[in-house]
């Protein structure tokens, strides 16, 4: 399964694998949201560092920052952590970062990061009001 939803303490990881289709997003943002856990979620990690393509329509990218900032309305505030490993998944993922940031403005932070371990400290260092 390209992505999965992991609930750790305080926080949520979505895990991404292999080729990821906005479908797969769709699905896994589903959980995420339908769980009562996303409510009381400290911070939040994107893993897409074990990704070898990202399959999304132009259109897809505005979809999922739809649905990032239908989430937002859940939780005001967030951080979120995202790892990523190569410069190509960066690049591909930029259209939903310029999406989420421009069309919708919602107050969630959002970082990317090479590794898991500097993710997680700085998405757990948020500020207050992000718990």
């Amino acid at each position: 399964m390209p992505a999965k939803l992991i609930w750790r303490e305080k926080h949520y990881v979505l895990e991404y694998s292999g080729i990821v289709t906005v479908d797969e997003t769709v699905r896994v943002y589903g959980e995420l949201v339908g769980s009562g856990n996303f409510d009381s979620a400290r911070f939040g990690i994107v893993d897409l560092s074990k990704v070898d393509e990202i399959k999304y329509r132009k259109m897809d990218f505005s979809l999922h920052a739809a649905m990032s900032k239908s989430a937002a309305r859940i939780r005001k505030r967030l951080r979120v952590g995202l790892v990523i490993s190569t410069e190509e998944v960066e690049e591909a993922i930029k259209p939903f970062m310029q999406s989420v940031t421009e069309k919708f403005q919602h107050k969630w932070e959002r970082q990317i990061f090479r590794n898991y371990e500097d993710a997680v400290a700085w998405a757990s260092s948020g500020p207050p009001g992000y718990s």
